[in-house]
Order: structure tokens, then C-alpha cells, then sequence
């Protein structure tokens, strides 16, 4: 590919679409997509274009404040890292700035994260690796179904523990940004772990502010118009058109309260736990400090972006479980049971190898041309 040159305003346009597309499918809790993108009017001396990432309060989520925050930063995260790494596989060199975010003012209910400004070319080498991960982006899904039995290939846990980013690409081991990656591939952590699911995630049913925010991110019906949201057949497998009314019924939150108290909940929280023990490794992401700013949040959703791509490059599915995260008592007896390290475990999932076929996720369709100008 030839390298962009800086003068070539019409080569970055379409750079930059190609970069949206690639963002637009970061993974997201609930798929809710929460980020927004704005583009300055003029730049810079020296910048070719200027990018601010912002979170819309409009998308997020927030039954669970402190939860949900966390999960709403780490999602623009891996947002802000696959529009980075977009970029650079096209030939572009970014500069991304936290601190600078703040001076920049978007449009309500849009809250500036991080500013991107496009500075120069990246080398081959770099523009090689990203052009690789979004090849491996387009390929990555959330599998929630069942696993397949089988060990993880040898070194995985070497590959991602430390992930390297192409939007913080200083980042290692800073201790304000320290982000940790672990993979249990034990047999009795990996059971440890399906019990406790098992027993414990119910309350992602019973808690009525949450599940009514859930069931609202459910989609029941597959429709072209869909741009969000957890299509049902995803979550739960190939359904049957007049099963799809019956489920919307029996899910609902209303019904839930009453059929959750009469085992329902008991009952989907024990086959959440079976799918985890169905799992050939269990990935853990954590912050060695309970409290986190946000600096360190986006470059945790950059980490899990890469880690993620590092997996399914090694053709292996990943399905989060953020239940047992969400709570601070039950994470605490989480952590305890399975020894994993003290501070705030951000990511738990399951990891596995998946053979059923699993439709792309509803996404909204980028448009360059659309972006909100500042």
C-alpha cells in the first residue's frame, strides 16, 4: 500500500471512513455502542485532522452507577483503540490526549473523553500490524453458546498479558495506568468459577432497576432497522418465530419479579454456570487500585480490545461475565474464592472455542461525512 502523504485531503476522507467502519464494530456491554465521535472545523498547525471521542449519556447505561460507568468508559475505549488502530492500518500516525479532552466542548448529552489528532505517517512495519488486527476485527464476535472442549494453545497466557496498544503505545507498567491481564486455564479455577456463577448470578434477573435496563437492550425480532442491542437468537441460540413472542413475554421485567421469585432466575443463573464450565481457559482484567480515572479506564478498553483480537486471531470465542463484577461484595467474594489478585477487576470472561454460527451484532452505520463538527 502506498504510504498517505500529508497534503492528500482526499485520501485521509476516505481513510477516515474505512477507520469509522472498524470502530463501529468495538465491542460494548449490552452492545449499547455509547461513544460519539466529533471533528474540529479547523486544526492545528501540524494536524491533519482533529478527532474528540465523546461518551453519550443518552447510549450508557446506569442501573448500576459505579458498574455501569466503568463498563461505559471501557467500552469507548476499545472504541477510541480500534478508530486508532483503523487509522495507522491505513498509514496514519495519531497522538491521543485525555487531558486535552476536557477544553473541548460538545453538544449535550455528549461528554468529551479523549482528544485524537492526526500528525503524520506511521512506518510499514506498524501499518502492517494494524492492517492485521482489522482483518482480525471483522472477524470478532460475542459467543454466548455453547463451547466446545479443548485446551487453549500453548503461550496464550504470555500473549495476553501484556497487550500493546496502538492508541497508548507508551503505556506498560506505569503505576497510573497499571491495567493487569490473567488467564486460568486449571480445571478446578475453571469449576470454582461455574459454581460460583452458578449460585450467585440470579441477581442479574432479580435486580429490578438492572434487568429492566437489560431486557431494554434485548432484541426480539431481527430487523434491518436493528443498530443495537442484543438480538435474542445471539443470547440464546436458533428460536423458533412464535417462540419469540413467549420469550418477550416471560423475560419481561414485570414477569420476571414473579417468576424469578419461583425459580426462574435460579434457573438461568445455574445455565450461565455451565456454560462457564464449558470453558477451556477463563480471562481476568484488573486494576491493582480500586479507584481508577479515567486515563486508566480507556486504556484498560484499548487492553481488552487487543486482547480480545489476540484471541479470536487464535480462533478462540470470548463471552464477558460482568455479573459477578458489578457488585462490590460479591466481587470481593469472587476474588477470594478463585485467589485472583487484590484491586478492581474491570473484565471476567469465559474462553472457549465455538463451532455454532453467530450473526454480527446490530451496529450503527458511520458516516464520515456525518460527523458532529466542532
Amino acid at each position: 500500500m502506498e504510504a498517505p502523504t500529508l497534503d492528500n485531503t482526499e485520501a485521509f476522507e476516505k481513510d477516515l471512513q474505512f477507520a469509522l467502519e472498524i470502530a463501529a464494530r468495538a465491542p460494548s456491554s449490552h452492545n449499547v455502542q455509547p461513544w460519539s465521535l466529533a471533528r474540529a472545523r479547523t486544526e492545528p498547525a501540524g494536524v491533519i485532522a482533529k478527532l474528540v471521542l465523546g461518551l453519550d449519556r443518552e447510549r450508557c447505561l446506569e442501573a448500576l452507577p459505579q458498574a455501569h460507568e466503568l463498563e461505559m468508559h471501557l467500552s469507548c475505549g476499545a472504541y477510541l483503540e480500534s478508530l486508532v488502530t483503523g487509522l495507522a492500518a491505513r498509514g496514519w500516525r495519531t497522538e491521543v490526549s485525555v487531558a486535552d479532552a476536557a477544553r473541548e466542548a460538545l453538544p449535550d448529552p455528549m461528554e468529551p473523553l479523549a482528544t485524537v489528532r492526526v500528525t503524520g505517517t506511521v512506518d510499514e512495519s506498524a501499518r502492517q500490524e494494524a492492517a492485521q488486527r482489522c482483518v482480525t476485527a471483522k472477524e470478532r464476535k460475542t459467543h454466548r453458546g455453547p463451547y466446545e472442549a479443548g485446551p487453549v494453545p500453548p503461550g496464550l497466557a504470555g500473549a495476553v498479558s501484556g497487550p500493546r496498544t496502538f492508541a497508548f503505545p507508551a503505556v506498560t507498567d506505569e503505576p497510573t495506568h497499571a491495567v493487569a491481564w490473567q488467564l486460568l486455564e486449571s480445571r478446578e479455577a475453571i469449576q470454582t468459577a461455574a459454581d460460583f456463577v452458578g449460585r450467585h448470578a440470579s441477581i442479574e434477573f432479580t435486580h429490578a432497576g438492572n434487568w429492566a435496563e437489560t431486557y431494554r437492550c434485548l432484541r426480539f425480532y431481527d430487523t434491518e432497522a436493528m443498530e443495537d442491542g442484543m438480538p435474542i437468537a445471539n443470547l440464546l441460540g436458533p428460536i423458533p418465530g412464535w417462540q419469540r413472542p413467549v420469550l418477550q413475554a416471560v423475560l419481561a421485567p414485570m414477569a420476571m419479579r414473579g417468576l424469578g421469585r419461583l425459580g426462574l432466575a435460579r434457573s438461568l443463573a445455574g445455565q450461565f454456570g455451565e456454560r462457564v464450565g464449558e470453558a477451556s481457559a477463563l480471562l481476568y482484567g484488573f486494576m491493582p487500585s480500586h479507584e481508577s480515572d479515567l486515563d486508566t479506564r480507556l486504556v484498560a478498553g484499548a487492553q481488552m480490545f487487543v486482547v480480545w483480537l489476540t484471541l479470536t486471531s487464535r480462533g478462540l470465542s470470548l463471552h464477558p461475565i460482568s455479573v459477578v463484577l458489578q457488585h462490590d461484595e460479591l466481587r470481593a467474594d469472587f476474588q477470594r474464592q478463585l485467589d485472583l489478585p487484590a484491586g478492581r477487576g474491570f473484565f471476567f470472561a469465559r474462553v472457549g472455542y465455538c463451532s455454532d454460527r453467530v450473526d454480527p451484532a446490530p451496529r450503527r452505520k458511520p458516516d464520515a461525512q456525518a460527523l458532529i463538527r466542532i
